[in-house]
């Protein structure tokens, strides 16, 4: 096992998700990886307060690098397409600032919310796990990385912004450290990329955005891992939890129960019958977001069911 420490120089980051970038680095599963991340808008310095215009990473490419900027990707030499790329979540370490906004993103999010008039930027000082904006609202740090990804199906370039069986703008909270994500693969190696952190959120990142922040450190290990699901599957320390996206709110929730009972189904030799009654009596529906466009539902089963 080797490990890996990775910043944010030219070359390392990108803003899409496109199996035809070239990886920063090949490495072997069960390798780890300590990335420092840029925050989601590329800003490689703290904003002023009320400002959210400041200094930006001056590599970006403003063609391509459209979306979240992202470190990777990252090639799994052992990993291949029918395969999924096992991610742990070993640690976070942010930076000392981040910022929110209310009034940017999805227009057809802000008018369901009512949202008029110019967007209500915030800086936030992070220290000892505390998150305080100019103003004296504190909220506790809950730290996880808003995009993880591997480069998705076919040849097709894809927004970061967009969630999908490849992973990308998942946006769930539970994905902290002591959690596991499984990404079915497409492609040779994966490709994996991972950014846009977020020092706190709640469910449904209700308001366009999280406190989005640098991180000094995430570290990661990936490695190969036996196909689970055509979507994303997560496990913590107390549950299983599947994905469904979709525009409509009702569709993804659905979708994700579908998903949970086919795991159910496929890796528990379950019958179809009662692992939707274990679905109904004991799984939980969490809105994972509703400002993408595509919103997301994560269904949560305790691993208590399985005792």
């Amino acid at each position: 096992m080797a490990e890996y420490t990775i910043r944010p120089i030219k070359g390392t980051v990108h803003g899409v998700l496109d199996a035809s970038i070239e990886p920063v680095l090949r490495i072997h599963s069960g390798d780890i990886l300590h990335i420092e991340t840029l925050e989601a808008d590329w800003r490689d310095k703290r904003p002023a307060p009320g400002i959210s215009e400041e200094s930006y990473f001056p590599y970006r490419d403003p063609v391509r690098d459209v979306g979240h900027a992202l470190c990777g990707p990252f090639y799994v030499e052992e990993v291949r397409p029918g395969d999924a790329l096992r991610i742990e979540i070993l640690d976070i370490e942010t930076d000392d600032w981040g910022w929110s906004s209310v009034g940017i993103g999805n227009r057809d999010h802000l008018d369901r919310l009512g949202f008029e008039g110019s967007p209500f930027f915030r800086v936030w000082d992070i220290r000892h796990g505390i998150c305080e904006d100019q103003s004296g609202v504190t909220v506790p740090v809950d730290a996880f990385p808003g995009v993880l990804a591997v480069a998705p199906k076919g040849d097709a370039p894809v927004r970061t912004h967009i969630p999908g069986p490849h992973g990308g703008n998942l946006d769930c909270r539970e994905l902290r450290p002591g959690t596991t994500v499984y990404l079915p693969v497409s492609h040779p190696g994966a490709l994996f990329s991972v950014g846009d952190g977020h020092a706190a959120q709640g469910d449904g990142e209700s308001g366009c955005t999280a406190i989005e922040c640098p991180f000094k450190k995430i570290s990661l290990r990936l490695s190969q891992a036996e196909y689970l699901s055509d979507y994303p599957v997560a496990v913590t320390a107390t549950h299983l939890i599947a994905f469904g996206f979709d525009e409509d709110l009702t569709n993804a929730a659905y979708l994700a129960l579908k998903n949970l009972r086919e795991l159910m189904t496929k890796r528990f030799n379950m019958d179809e019958k009662l692992a939707m009654t274990v679905c109904s009596v004991s799984a939980d529906l969490h809105i994972t977001q509703i400002v993408n466009g595509i919103r997301g539902v994560h269904a949560m089963l305790p691993l208590s069911a399985w005792d």
